[in-house]
């Protein structure tokens, strides 16, 4: 192929570094894509605001903090848990540490740094590992034009979320592996991609399904290089040598060996080393947890850990995995165009890949399987599969891997037919990522929530009712001039409204969201009647604002007058 004259490459990283800042332009004040960024927004500002515990204390009075305790909590499972009388999200606490001191900075924009700047990292560390393998620039280019246009991790960059830090620190963890791994693996290599990988458990705990795998790899290479694999070998080889009916058979099965031998020594030396460093990072997460939320697993295992039954395990694993699949097939579709390749290389002599591709391709296989069994679900509000990001910058390397291979054919015009098909899949892989992305993860909704917002700024009432613990979560922002109460029910409404009376309030703002059945069919009527042993109360609301998204309601609580 022809070689660019000028670094294309690092042109199209710096295009995609402008794309994501636009991105993050598109931000709506202080309103996130999932709501649990707003959970992990509150935390965050709390340890900004030098409060150095775990839990998630929200400010306020006592008999505040009576009625949460009665069951009207802003915030429930699976996304909050109390655990020994304090409220904890369920999200591991380290996003929230390692981003507050960039809110404490920069504000709530401060949030972005870090997922954005991880983000451009996986960048730079594909490029390096294409210039390692010696793909040359126009290919280098294309997968990197695939990776941030045409795939799912760049919406990823400006959303307040840890899969970006997580995807950078394993993705470099294994970057080290596969390009020192066969040879000049070094101590410091050994530790420093031990650690990496450890540290995406810290993050994201689909993570330890990659630690698993790697493990077990590496203790198979351990195996290999202190002669377990090499016997084999030797007996195959004697065997070829001296066997006369069966040659081909026996060379077959030396070649076999041969085959499995370079598939599964993914590092050749320093395996003590790397293992050490790479169980005692995740040990370290374990132990901190365990001190945190008396648990090894942290608050996750409440999601996934108890109440455990192997047979409902599995059958959600089925349906998980069914989902992460076709997922990760409609939104990053140059997979489609890698798959037949990689068949085809299996009779095709003149397409072969280095056993880095294989061994890409033997953990991208694994952690597909083994995710579905550590999730809670199958990822709620995302855009593509995010428990499987780790999995892009992978199957995109293996993806131009193998337009690289069948450009150089040059019979029954075979380049042209495959640069055909990788551009037409490019093209739909743009057009739903970039495009399609860019309106539904960033733009989507915008003017409606920010009009709440506004509507949440500037009214007077300080009380909060809403239909949904998704509310709060997208207006944690209000938190701090706010109360907010989770009222399912008109039980729960009814709950509060005698609570607010014998605090001498009159009035209350009530919020129903379009995914709540109360936006369509309202389960509060418009007057609740209440009553005490010595007064009988009637709550009013009436509709104030309705968009697309949002009924709000103010709630008034009218004290009847007792006939004599």
């Amino acid at each position: 192929m022809y070689k660019l004259k000028v670094n294309a490459p690092l042109l199209i990283i710096l295009s995609g570094v402008i794309f994501s800042l636009y991105l993050l332009s598109q931000i709506p004040d202080e309103i996130y894509y999932s709501g649990d960024g707003g959970l992990k927004a509150l935390l965050a500002k709390q340890i900004s605001s030098g409060k150095l515990h775990f839990n998630l204390d929200l400010p306020a009075p006592q008999w505040v903090h009576e009625i949460w305790n009665n069951g009207l909590y802003p915030f429930e499972a699976p996304f909050s848990y109390k655990i020994s009388n304090l409220y904890y999200i369920t999200f591991p606490f380290t996003f929230p540490l390692v981003t507050a001191p960039f809110y404490a900075l920069l504000g709530f924009r401060g949030f972005y740094i870090i997922p954005l700047i991880s983000t451009w990292i996986v960048w730079f560390s594909f490029y390096r590992i294409c210039q390692f393998y010696k793909l040359n620039q126009l290919i280098t280019a294309i997968g990197l034009l695939t990776l941030i246009f045409a795939s799912p991790l760049t919406m990823y960059s400006a959303m307040y979320w840890e899969h970006t830090l997580a995807v950078c620190l394993a993705f470099n963890g294994l970057q080290i592996m596969l390009t020192k791994g066969a040879k000049d693996f070094s101590t410091k290599n050994s530790v420093f991609s031990g650690i990496l990988i450890g540290l995406s458990v810290w993050f994201r705990p689909e993570f330890l399904a990659l630690v698993a795998i790697v493990i077990v790899l590496v203790i198979i290479s351990y195996g290999n290089s202190i002669g377990f694999m090499n016997g084999i070998l030797k007996t195959n080889r004697r065997d070829a040598e001296n066997a006369e009916a069966d040659k081909k058979g026996v060379f077959t099965s030396y070649l076999g060996s041969l085959y499995i031998l370079d598939l599964i020594t993914i590092i050749k030396s320093k395996q003590i080393i790397f293992l050490a460093s790479l169980i005692l990072t995740v040990l370290c997460f374990f132990a901190l947890n365990k001190l945190i939320y008396n648990h090894p697993l942290g608050a996750h295992a409440f999601q996934v850990v108890e109440n455990f039954s192997l047979q409902a395990r599995l059958l959600k694993s089925v349906k998980f995995f069914n989902e992460l699949k076709n997922d990760l097939l409609e939104y990053f579709p140059i997979i489609y165009f890698a798959i037949p390749v990689l068949v085809i290389s299996l009779f095709r002599k003149n397409i072969n890949f280095t056993p880095a591709i294989r061994q890409i391709l033997l953990i991208s296989i694994l952690f597909l399987c083994l995710v579905p069994v550590l999730i809670p679900s199958d990822g709620g509000k995302q855009w593509g599969s995010r428990f499987l990001l780790i999995l892009i910058p992978l199957l995109n390397f293996i993806a131009i891997s193998c337009l690289d291979r069948t450009w150089k054919i040059k019979k029954l015009g075979m380049r042209y037919i495959s640069s055909g098909i990788f551009v037409t899949l490019f093209i739909l892989g743009f057009h739903l990522n970039t495009i399609q992305g860019t309106i539904n993860c960033y733009q989507k909704g915008k003017i409606e929530n920010l009009a709440v917002l506004d509507f949440l700024r500037k009214d007077s009432n300080k009380i909060v009712a809403v239909a949904n613990q998704y509310v709060g979560q997208s207006f944690e922002t209000i938190f701090k001039q706010k109360t907010f109460f989770l009222t399912k029910q008109p039980d729960d409404v009814s709950k509060l409204g005698l609570a607010l009376h014998e605090q001498s309030y009159e009035k209350f703002i009530y919020i129903c969201p379009v995914y709540d059945k109360c936006f369509s069919s309202p389960r509060i009527p418009d007057k609740l009647e209440l009553s005490t042993n010595q007064k009988n109360l009637t709550i009013q609301l009436k509709k104030i604002i309705q968009n697309k998204r949002y009924r709000i309601e103010e709630a008034t609580i009218i004290e009847n007058k007792q006939k004599a």
